[in-house]
């Protein structure tokens, strides 16, 4: 079941679709690559994390997603940590 965006809640496991709003690489000596998206589907907005990313082929802004994972709260932010994802066709 696909979850908007605005019921999600942390420490619950949810699928939720939206669109690439903002996409964040950092990089250091010290750790590896983080990788950060931003994704809105017109009732909020959250972010995925994927470590060991520098970039994800296919994905860009405007790009529509789904992802699926396990909700984490981060700098109080609702996130997901290393999400299945699925690229989807635009609308």
């Amino acid at each position: 079941m696909i979850s908007q965006i605005s019921d999600v809640r942390w420490r619950t496991r949810v699928t939720v679709e939206g669109t690439v709003e903002v996409i964040r690489l950092q990089t250091s000596a010290h750790i590896t690559a983080l990788l950060e998206i931003i994704i809105t589907d017109g009732t909020g907005s959250m972010s995925a994390l994927f470590t060991g990313y520098r970039s994800i082929g296919g994905l860009g802004l405007g790009t529509r997603v789904r992802l699926q994972g396990l909700i984490i709260k981060e700098q109080d932010r609702l996130t997901f940590f290393n999400p299945e994802y699925t690229l989807l066709p635009p609308r």
